[in-house]
Order: C-alpha cells, then structure tokens, then sequence
C-alpha cells in the first residue's frame, strides 16, 4: 500500500530537512550546468563521421538512376578513344558533390568541397592548381596505380583479341559482356581515384574499387567459358588468364591498401 500520512502534520519539514534538499537541489543545479555547458557549447571542432565503403556503397546505390543521367549526357557530347574512362570520373565527381552535400551543414558545403580538392591536389604534388586542370592531374598520376595500369593492359588485350575473331563469334553476347567487364574494372579505379583519398571521399574510392573487383572475377570467368565454347587456343587462353588474374589480384591488393589509409585518417 503507499504509505500514508500518520498525522495532519507529517507533510511538514522536519529540523534538518531544509539543509537537505538545499544540498541536493544544489548538486542537482550543478549537475545540469555541465550537461548544458556540453549540449549548448559551440562545436567548433565536431565533425560529422565520415562513410565507411559500405555507406558509400549505399549511397552509390541510390545514386545510380540520376547517375545513368550525368552517364547519358556525357557519351552523347564525348567522343574519345577513352571516354568510358572519362565519363566514369564526371561521374565520380558529380557522387562527391552529391556525398558532400549529404554529409555536411548546407552552409559548409562549397568550403569542404574546396578542401577536398585542395587535399587532392596537395596530394598529387600539385602546388598551382590555376596550372592544371583537376582531370587533367588526376590522369597524370593515374597509372601511378599498378591496379589501373594492369587492369588497363587487360582490356586492351582482350579488346586486340577480339578484333580478329570471326564476325560472328564477335557479335557473340559473352565476347560482348567480356570487353564490357574488362573496361568496367579499369574504369571503376579511375573513377575511385577521382574520388580521390580524403576523408570523407576515401570510402568511395574504395566502393568503386570493390565493384571494379567484381568486374574482373566476371572477367575471368568469361574466359573460362570462351575457352569453353573453343574460340581460343590453349596458349591464349592461359596468356589472357594470366594477365586477368594478375590485374585482379593487384586491385584487391589496392583495395587493402586504401583500407589502411582509411582506418589511419580515422
């Protein structure tokens, strides 16, 4: 049962009590002070937590319908020997945006994407950055990167292969989506690259490398089966395996490498 006054006056203070809830109403004040001062001080110094791969690899998720719209814009107006490449790091570029907006206060938006880029080009070497344009720097340290520079040599390969088969087996859907996962391997690096290796872009570097990765397992297995289907000698066969698994084990090796770079600026 709760308990029950005893008397008409024992809701009234006892000697002392007035001592004691002063005390405590005290301790209580102070208590709230300082979790004000922690909640209400200015955090000049508090920035929001950077994605990891797999928030990027969310967010790139999400991004991929408007994406196939900035992808759509630039093969119509380019014509380049390399243009998936350069279409690949327009893209990579218009995620940083997006990510950055996503990330940080509006009202800081423009001043930490000038500091990523500032970032990029300190890092590339670049101490005038009015000299060279962005792309134009990060293709030059681009095939600094054993991973783009093998994965590269692969699709060309494989693109100088194909180029001598019969019309027919050209036209063939596997050799089709075989180029298609030898230049997506090459060109997801690039556009990771151009993401670049700050902070709160790093994670998608490394989500655009584990999708380049994907590519060239498929790759790989798309070899195995033009050897299967009797398109290629045995000799080929084990130079163009060859040359696909090396290209691939690198980029994992990459992946490992950006991996550590990110858990370092954490």
């Amino acid at each position: 049962m709760p308990n029950r006054f005893q008397d008409d006056n024992d809701w009234q203070e006892k000697e002392g009590d007035e001592e004691e809830w002063k005390k405590a109403h005290d301790e209580w004040m102070a208590q709230a002070d300082r979790e004000n001062a922690v909640t209400r001080s200015p955090k000049k110094n508090h920035e929001p937590l950077p994605w990891d791969e797999t928030a990027w690899e969310v967010f790139l998720q999400n991004q991929d319908k408007d994406g196939q719209r900035v992808v759509a814009y630039y093969e119509k107006y380019w014509s380049h020997s390399d243009r998936d490449r350069m279409v690949e790091e327009a893209l990579a570029l218009y995620h940083v945006r997006e990510a950055l907006r996503q990330i940080h206060p509006p009202a800081r938006n423009d001043s930490v994407f000038q500091k990523y880029l500032h970032h990029e080009f300190q890092r590339m070497g670049v101490d005038d950055p009015e000299s060279v344009s962005f792309f134009d720097a990060k293709e030059n340290s681009l095939y600094q990167i054993t991973a783009y520079r093998l994965t590269r040599d692969c699709y060309f390969q494989l693109k100088a292969w194909t180029a001598n088969l019969r019309e027919p087996v050209r036209q063939n859907k596997l050799i089709e989506n075989l180029q298609h996962h030898a230049c997506a391997a090459y060109t997801k690096i690039a556009g990771g690259h151009i993401m670049g290796y700050h902070l709160y872009t790093i994670g998608g570097n490394i989500a655009l490398c584990k999708r380049g990765i994907r590519h060239s397992n498929r790759v790989l297995d798309y070899v195995m089966r033009v050897k299967d289907h009797g398109w290629i000698d045995d000799e080929k066969y084990l130079y163009l395996d060859e040359i696909a698994l090396e290209a691939r084990n690198a980029l994992g090796l990459h992946i490992v490498d950006l991996r550590e770079q990110f858990i370092a600026e954490v």
